[in-house]
């Protein structure tokens, strides 16, 4: 039990350091995702940054027009008075369709401008790909005819194909004004980019280059949470698993891929419906892993009961998606990010008991540091959505990177509390092994007491039922009675010596004697014979060398042939070691296993007619051990030998 206790352990401490090196990986992204998204030319120009050279240039003369009743025809947009502005649109979760006009003029475009056009073509991108309805009107395109774009249908065919919505103009040879309605569900947040199929394509490679990096990051966090989860019943691993499939699948949708890849891959002309619904879902998700996270912990009576809370906002949410409502459900969503940020934050900081949670796998500081971090990230990303404005140069940075950082800063605080959860489980596993062992032994032990008792017990349990007590019925119970008394005293001796941390004492004795004194006192002196060959003074613990002689003597004494004799020989020739052998033939009950013969409790078959514990070699060993000795075992034809080998000199406790 303990081996397999030790490889599991092995086997689970090796794989929480490869995930740790993972990990470390997952940081090297972050870090390759940040500079990406905030300082690298072809990115910044794909998110919208160089947008301003373009839309905001002479040659572009970028307008915008609210139309509240969304009622209002090309003709009466072209007469309506247009507010100037500078390519980056911020109205919110508004149900106006925006209108915006740009003034194309190819007269005024520079040589270097031109030398950059392919094919006399220009490439009008909206850079948020959640629109769900846009119109293109050009009096060069489609018969001045409305090119429609957008979640709610498919890719129109001027469309250049982009995770962007892309339009492809022409340049045209006269100065003409290019009109564009907007109408979304969603937020009313993009940035207008106008520039060269080149400039697009280039963008759009980085774009997908970095979106690649990002996702990759997020499917490390998935694979980390499934291995981390594998083999336990684990809710926190499970909702982690579910909120980082629907982070691939949100990031997937806000990145533009939904509708460029999925949809089409599953016939859909529309994908506004399963985006809304990925979004709303996966901040449902997200709040409800943090409330059973924080649930781990030991929170304050009234924070107790929030953890339903996320059901009560996000399940009418999901509802009103289903049933038309994906505006109301979408600003809403926006709004309860903002404010459970805030409340996890301050549940992490205030709510949790952290005297009562001292038993937690993770430590305050980490999780504080998480909450406080993701408090105001969160709120400060998902702001731009509100109508305010974006302190990221595209609002979908934001969003990226809270992701990343959630993912990366979660994953750490998992693989920290599973390697703590691990390290309770192997604690809590041996602690149940020594438990069982030691019900075992304790088992062994009882049965052992139960055996030797019985002999003696029914013996003198026979001489009192018989009313007679002559000289031979008190000698049978006299015998019965010292068997008990001596096997009571061997046990408590076995118990006191084997928690005995140190020698009690050391002092010169001359073993010679001792092995003497040790034979008198023994039940058959004329049956031993001593012989010494050498010095046989150590310097030891006088009481536990009389301890490992008795009980050798004793033994040879019960399991030798009746009528032979037991020797004993004391050898000196090493000057650092003294050796007593203890040898006798073997008996009626035959020679012990030399692999068990100091087993505890350990007896033979043909001992077990004899009174004895199974303790005395068990012991003796231990305590020669205990004085810088050994005690070994070997058998050579019908002898059997005892050789206790002790130091010359030991140091004083």
């Amino acid at each position: 039990m303990q081996a397999l206790v030790s490889s599991t352990a092995s086997s689970r401490l090796a794989s929480l350091t490869f995930w740790h090196a993972c990990l470390k990986l997952c940081r090297f992204f972050t870090v390759l995702m940040l500079l990406a998204f905030s300082g690298v030319p072809g990115v910044a120009q794909a998110t919208g940054s160089q947008s301003s050279l373009a839309v905001s240039s002479a040659d572009v003369k970028p307008a915008y027009l609210l139309d509240p009743s969304g009622q209002l025809a090309l003709d009466a947009v072209k007469s309506s008075v247009f507010e100037p502005f500078g390519g980056k649109a911020s109205f919110g979760y508004t149900v106006v369709t925006l209108w915006l006009k740009l003034r194309i003029d190819p007269a005024r475009l520079t040589a270097g401008e031109s030398a950059r056009l392919n094919e006399k073509q220009l490439v009008l991108r909206l850079t948020n790909p959640l629109l769900d309805d846009v119109r293109l009107y050009d009096p060069l395109i489609n018969d001045n005819l409305p090119v429609i774009s957008g979640d709610q249908h498919a890719s129109s065919p001027i469309e250049l194909g982009l995770s962007s919505l892309t339009f492809l103009l022409p340049v045209g040879d006269e100065p003409r004004d290019v009109y564009i309605s907007v109408r979304t569900s969603s937020s009313m947040v993009f940035t207008m980019v106008l520039g060269s199929v080149e400039q697009a394509l280039r963008s759009n490679r980085i774009y997908d280059l970095f979106s690649g990096i990002y996702l990759g990051l997020l499917v490390v966090f998935l694979v980390l949470a499934i291995a981390l989860g594998i083999g336990r019943d684990d809710l926190v691993s499970r909702l982690f698993i579910l909120q980082q499939v629907l982070a691939i699948a949100w990031s997937v949708s806000l990145m533009g891929y939904t509708r460029q890849y999925i949809g089409p891959l599953l016939g859909l002309a529309s994908v506004d419906f399963l985006v809304n619904l990925v979004i709303v879902s996966y901040t449902f998700a997200v709040c409800q892993f943090v409330m059973v996270f924080l649930r781990q912990f030991h929170l304050r009576r009234l924070a107790q009961h929030l953890v339903y809370l996320p059901i009560v906002i996000f399940v009418p949410l999901l509802l009103a998606v289903v049933f038309g409502y994906p505006r109301l459900a979408l600003g809403l969503n926006a709004l309860a990010v903002i404010a459970l940020s805030i409340l996890f934050m301050l549940m992490a900081v205030f709510a949790i008991d952290w005297k009562a949670s001292k038993e937690s796998a993770l430590p305050r500081w980490l999780v504080t540091t998480f909450f406080v971090t993701v408090g105001f990230a969160s709120p400060l990303a998902t702001s731009v959505t509100l109508r305010v404005e974006p302190m990221f140069q595209n609002a979908f940075v934001g969003f990226f990177f809270t992701t990343a950082l959630a993912g990366l800063l979660m994953s750490t605080l998992l693989l920290a509390r599973a390697r703590n959860m691990t390290r309770v489980a192997i604690a809590s596993a041996l602690a149940l092994d020594l438990q069982q062992q030691r019900n075992q032994e304790q088992a062994r032990f009882l049965g052992m007491l139960a055996h030797e008792f019985k002999t003696p017990l029914s013996i003198i349990k026979m001489v009192v039922g018989s009313g007679q007590l002559d000289t031979r019925s008190s000698g049978y119970s006299e015998d019965a009675i010292r068997n008990i008394d001596a096997l009571l005293d061997k046990c408590l001796q076995a118990e006191t010596l084997l928690d005995a941390p140190h020698i009690t004492e050391s002092i010169t004795l001359d073993v010679d004697v001792l092995i003497r004194e040790v034979v008198q006192s023994s039940s058959k002196p004329n049956a031993i014979t001593v012989r010494a060959s050498g010095r046989a003074l150590v310097r030891s613990d006088p009481t536990l060398v009389r301890i490992i002689l008795a009980n050798l003597v004793d033994n040879a004494h019960k399991y030798s042939q009746p009528d032979s004799t037991v020797e004993v020989l004391i050898s000196g020739a090493a000057d650092e070691r003294l050796t007593v052998r203890v040898t006798n033939t073997i008996g009626t009950s035959g020679g012990p296993e030399a692999a068990r013969v100091f087993e505890k409790y350990y007896r033979t078959a043909g001992a077990m007619s004899q009174s004895g514990s199974g303790l005395g070699l068990y012991l003796s060993r231990h305590i020669a051990r205990l004085l810088g000795g050994d005690l070994r075992y070997l058998s050579e034809g019908r002898l059997i030998h005892f050789d206790l080998v002790l130091l010359r000199e030991i140091n004083d406790p």
